[in-house]
């Protein structure tokens, strides 16, 4: 956070946070620790904390007694034509979903076959599950490639964790079975009727659940660092940003859970964050030339991305600047694995002029075009979706999955 609030000084910006420091700070969970009573019960049967239930270390804690509906693979992604909750009303309810995403091991897969896509991440099932309502959320992993596979307890420490807002639990196979049993179902058969139809296979349950959960936390304060150019028009904000943070030394959401080592998360996302501080040089330096925006330009680096966009959520619930100011967000994440000039350009429709801008910026590119590939919605796993959810136009430039996402060799 030091050396970024150095590159933007060092550009030509002011500071941007709070006090008129460089700083936003905020709090986060650095461990959890799981405590009685966690417990699942299904018509009378009870899955209690051990190999048969673990809560989710950005579980909020409490009982709810609700309906169950099983939400496949728990993913939103119009990108690549797949919505588990199109048609499904998960509103006050609790939703099952599987681990990782459909056509995994598939190369042929819609999504990246053995290459996992950031939708796959748990915090992002989670963050979409509560933007449709649901009151919890349980993960289970599915048989067809993760049978026998263990429930994971939360990291007692080292690990940083969103808060959900709602009940989230990781349940064993056995769980999942009783949970689909009323529609004559058990997940290996759930989870075929996905693969074999490559479409989601959602349905509401006809039974209900109680899922009690309780986990004791540690905390420690992180930071959002923030820099503005300011504009001709003190009205008008533009947003350029990127998340700062990785995974430290791995944890639960590391593709290589085994390895205790630095995962220094190069493409995701000092990528990113190389991007918008190579902008910041580059307004810098037409600024000292006599050129001044009409727009207040804000950079900023996030920080708590990894963890569930707590940075951006605490940017757009505590704004630096007013948010009826902001007319657009631009997010950088995962820029630096470009093949063969693809591009992807998310949230081209959050805004009418976007389709045409995109595009116009694009051919008038003087060295070399982007194939584009762009998708209308806002919403997606990274910080631009905390801004759209305040009804900011945002767009999401992304390069694609690779094999060394959230592992050590990136």
């Amino acid at each position: 956070a030091r050396w970024i609030a150095a590159c933007m000084r060092a550009a030509g910006l002011s500071p941007g946070g709070d006090s008129s420091s460089w700083f936003q700070p905020f709090e986060v969970t650095t461990g959890v620790v799981a405590e009685a009573p966690c417990v699942l019960q299904i018509r009378g049967q009870r899955f209690e904390l051990g190999d048969a239930l673990q809560p989710l270390g950005f579980s909020n804690n409490g009982s709810a007694h609700a309906r169950v509906v099983f939400a496949g693979y728990g993913i939103t992604a119009p990108g690549y034509q797949w919505d588990d909750y199109a048609g499904l009303e998960v509103h006050d309810a609790i939703v099952l979903v599987l681990t990782q995403e459909p056509g995994e091991m598939d190369s042929t897969s819609r999504f990246d076959g053995n290459l996992n896509t950031p939708f796959a991440d748990l915090r992002t099932k989670a963050i979409n599950a509560r933007e449709h309502g649901a009151l919890g959320l349980l993960v289970v992993n599915g048989p067809q490639w993760h049978a026998g596979e263990p429930v994971r307890a939360p990291a007692r420490d080292g690990e940083g964790y969103m808060s959900s807002g709602m009940l989230t639990a990781w349940i064993s196979e056995a769980a999942a079975d009783a949970l689909l049993a009323p529609a004559g179902l058990d997940l290996a058969h759930a989870q075929a009727a996905i693969e074999t139809a490559q479409q989601p296979r959602s349905m509401a349950l006809p039974d209900s659940a109680t899922l009690t959960l309780n986990v004791r936390r540690t905390r420690a304060m992180t930071r959002n660092v923030v820099g503005l150019l300011r504009g001709r028009d003190s009205t008008r904000t533009l947003v350029l940003g990127a998340h700062y943070d990785h995974l430290g030394y791995g944890g639960p959401s590391s593709l290589s859970p085994n390895e205790h080592a630095p995962h220094v998360g190069a493409d995701d996302n000092a990528s990113g964050v190389a991007a918008i501080l190579a902008a910041a040089q580059r307004l810098g330096t037409q600024v000292r030339q006599g050129w001044k925006p009409v727009h207040t330009l804000v950079i900023v680096a996030f920080s708590g991305e990894e963890i569930g966009l707590v940075g951006s959520s605490h940017f757009t619930d505590d704004p630096p600047r007013r948010l009826e100011t902001m007319e657009a967000m631009v997010n950088l994440d995962m820029v630096g694995r470009l093949r063969e000039e693809k591009l992807q350009v998310m949230g081209v429709g959050t805004a009418s002029e976007f389709p045409l801008l995109v595009q116009a910026v694009n051919d008038g590119e003087p060295v070399a075009h982007f194939a584009l590939k762009t998708s209308e919605d806002g919403y997606g796993p990274s910080d631009h979706q905390s801004f759209y959810k305040k009804n900011i136009p945002v767009l999401f430039l992304f390069t694609g999955a690779h094999a060394d996402y959230h592992k050590p060799s990136d």
